[in-house]
């Protein structure tokens, strides 16, 4: 049997995303469809979920960012940093 690479937080995240006919069945949408032609309702549900991906796409690209840490030490003999207790 061929084992499969383990698959991505990104990549679950985006499977994870609903299919446009179940986000059409949810009640939050209801009124939309009641009131609105469903063409232009699955047009923007489909604009929402493709955000949705782009941004998951655009975070796994991004370089992770530094982690936040306490400052470096000050220099022997360099006078205290504004606000510190010496």
């Amino acid at each position: 049997a061929r084992l499969r690479p383990m698959a991505s937080p990104v990549n679950a995240k985006l499977r994870a995303l609903p299919a446009v006919e179940k986000l059409l069945g949810e009640p939050a949408l209801a009124g939309a469809l009641a009131a609105l032609p469903r063409p232009l309702v699955v047009a923007a549900v489909r604009e929402e979920l493709a955000a949705a991906r782009a941004r998951l796409k655009r975070d796994r690209e991004a370089p992770p960012e530094p982690a936040a840490g306490p400052p470096p030490p000050a220099a022997p003999g360099a006078p205290p940093a504004r606000g510190s207790a010496s």
